[in-house]
């Protein structure tokens, strides 16, 4: 028989075992020894022939591996998709809200409050009469790519409310329209001359779908004291009609997955905001 002294392994003389016995009894002496003394070990397994030889994994084996990697990541990749969806949505949403915020205090360090001035829309001629929203509006934007194309009327009929069901009221979108060099568009429903602006972000551009209300467009109003609220925000109350005091937005008047109204998921905003699941969630229901 062949034997090899190595005191490194089995902590005795012959590692290279006589018998099956020896054989199982050096394995359990070997666990939690180094593995370059394993790899010693597993040059000399062959007992019965004294052969010498290295073992190695078959083509089977790979195999069974790698199709068991094949299975796992099949079933992880759809959720890490999924994930990445709403993070990308949820921080773009963010960035809108972060924007807004900076134009108001854009105005602010030029003593120029937007709430109580004026304003008339993209369409309407008062141009001598008071300012163009959006015009007003495009001035705290860094960078602006396209402004008040086709009168502001744009995007007026290229979105849906948030249940998929119907278009979205283009009335409420033809007022003012443009597009940041980020990709996000910016969308205005000044309405009549008294009333305060409606401004909508689309977070991921007009020319990307969805185009759904609660999905990649949210509302936002600027309101007294020049406070930016989504809509449906019980601080900006300026439209009493559309604040929300449901606690989730499945039981909610204006951001119901069930509803057809036109105006649905205009107040969608508001539960981005306060449910920390909100984008999770309403990828699970586009499913």
């Amino acid at each position: 028989m062949l034997k090899v002294n190595d005191s490194n392994i089995f902590g005795g003389g012959a590692t290279c075992l006589s018998s099956p016995l020896k054989l199982f009894e050096g394995i359990f002496n070997f666990i939690g020894y180094s593995e370059r003394a394993f790899v010693r070990h597993r040059k000399c397994t062959n007992y019965l022939t004294g052969i010498t030889k290295k073992s190695a994994f078959t083509l089977a084996e790979v195999l069974i591996t790698l199709g068991i990697i094949g299975i796992v990541a099949a079933m992880t990749l759809p959720s890490l998709t999924e994930k990445a969806k709403y993070k990308e949505l949820e921080t773009r949403y963010k960035v809108a809200s972060n924007l807004l915020h900076n134009v108001v205090n854009y105005f602010h360090a030029k003593e120029v409050m937007i709430y109580g001035t004026t304003y008339c829309t993209a369409g309407q001629n008062c141009k001598g009469q008071a300012p163009i929203f959006t015009e007003v509006l495009a001035e705290g934007f860094s960078g602006i790519h396209a402004l008040n194309k086709y009168n502001g009327q744009f995007a007026s009929n290229k979105y849906y409310n948030f249940s998929n069901t119907t278009k979205f009221n283009p009335q409420s979108l033809d007022d003012g329209y443009m597009e940041l060099k980020n990709g996000m568009s910016v969308i205005v429903e000044s309405g009549n001359l008294n009333m305060v602006p409606i401004i909508y972000f689309d977070i991921n551009g007009t020319g990307t779908n969805p185009n759904r209300m609660g999905y990649d467009v949210f509302a936002f109003v600027i309101d007294k004291e020049d406070r930016v609220c989504p809509l449906g925000a019980k601080a900006c109350n300026h439209y009493r009609q559309f604040i929300e005091s449901a606690d989730d937005f499945t039981s909610s008047n204006y951001c119901n997955p069930s509803s057809s109204d036109a105006q649905n998921g205009i107040t969608c905003g508001y539960f981005a905001v306060n449910d920390s699941n909100y984008f999770r969630k309403i990828m699970k229901k586009q499913k």
